[in-house]
């Protein structure tokens, strides 16, 4: 079995029909034509891997704790000290207007190497001081958005409550700091953005995770009639560049790689591959990048694991499209391409199919 998950296929339907309709797209066609159709509630990435894992949809996603355990893999070995407490992502951010509202820049906009992220760090530590140290766990934070769930979408301001205060106080500090720091003015004279402003998020324990490695738990019984991926004696493989979620799926014993380019090998055994090549430009609205992810992810994904699909090298293949307003799901096996009264559906049935 092969499962993708496709950020940013999910637009409106006549934004869909604009885009889509002179695109060669065979084996997407084929898939929606012939394919199980289900609606989801809305998820982001992380909480849609998260929810393969059976781990409770209430719960936090302790992305700041999974990263860094993608980029240090011996914490959480044993140190509850350092493995197990509170982390928070503290992530560069470009804050800017778009008509009546202020967006946060998507990250891979802004092109920020180590050497001036660690400067910006040493330069900012003393301002959260009172709240942690940069790079060391930090004191337990109020919940914060998302990072990669809102960034390109409007951004609402903390809320007034007394546990955000010195998080307001902090980042006000931070946002005038950034404003005169030498790494903005190169950023400038070299046209990227700047980097005005700080986004937390994505606090929590490791052992705050419970879900797939409890075997006995209500939640995966649930979770697993629901999707059909994952048992107790059926691990699946994750394939993707997302730190976060390397760090989720190693936390439960998944073994990972990077994304490859295109699907070139057959898995042997079942895969989750994370393609979010649609993702940054959907946000940013960018029309022709769009269609060219949409063009490569047609040759290098569909059409392979769809003729695999064919000659029986894959078992079934299935597309998971999260999205803000809600998520789609499409699943196929080799069987239902014995349907021979279906026929292949346009890409536009993306949208009215799931209306």
């Amino acid at each position: 079995m092969l499962t993708l998950i496709v950020p940013g296929l999910i637009w409106p339907p006549q934004a869909l029909a604009d885009l889509s309709y002179d695109l060669d797209l065979p084996a997407f066609s084929a898939l929606l034509g012939w394919a199980r159709h289900r609606r989801l509630p809305p998820a982001g990435v992380h909480r849609s891997l998260a929810n393969l894992f059976a781990i409770d949809s209430n719960a936090p996603i302790p992305a700041a704790a999974l990263r860094r355990r993608t980029l240090q893999p011996d914490v959480g070995q044993g140190d509850a000290q350092q493995g197990y407490a509170d982390w928070l992502c503290l992530d560069p951010a470009h804050l800017h207007l778009s008509e009546r509202h202020m967006l946060i820049a998507h990250p891979a906009r802004l092109r920020l190497d180590l050497a001036a992220a660690k400067e910006l760090a040493v330069a900012l530590a003393p301002t959260f001081a009172e709240l942690g140290e940069l790079s060391e766990p930090s004191a337990a934070a109020p919940p914060f958005e998302p990072l990669p769930d809102i960034c390109e979408y409007p951004a609402l301001p903390l809320p007034a409550t007394p546990p955000y205060a010195p998080w307001r106080r902090a980042l006000n500090e931070a946002q005038m700091l950034l404003h005169h720091h030498p790494i903005n003015r190169q950023r400038e004279a070299a046209d990227l953005p700047t980097i005005n402003s700080l986004w937390p998020w994505g606090g929590g324990a490791l052992d705050s995770l419970v879900g797939w490695a409890d075997e006995g738990s209500p939640t995966l019984r649930r979770t697993n009639k629901l999707l059909g991926l994952l048992t107790s004696a059926q691990p699946t493989s994750l394939w993707s560049n997302d730190r976060v979620a390397r760090g989720l799926a190693d936390y439960f014993g998944i073994p990972t790689q990077p994304l490859p380019t295109d699907f070139a090998a057959l898995p042997q055994q079942p895969v989750v591959a994370i393609v979010d090549t649609l993702d940054q430009s959907a946000r940013c609205g960018d029309a022709h990048a769009w269609r060219e992810a949409v063009l490569q992810l047609e040759r290098a994904w569909l059409q392979p694991a769809l003729q695999a699909l064919k000659h029986g090298q894959l078992k079934s293949l299935r597309l998971y499209a999260p999205g803000n307003s809600h998520s789609i799901e499409l699943t196929l096996t080799r069987y239902a391409l014995l349907r021979f009264w279906r026929r292949p559906a346009p890409l536009t049935s993306l949208a009215i199919a799931t209306e």
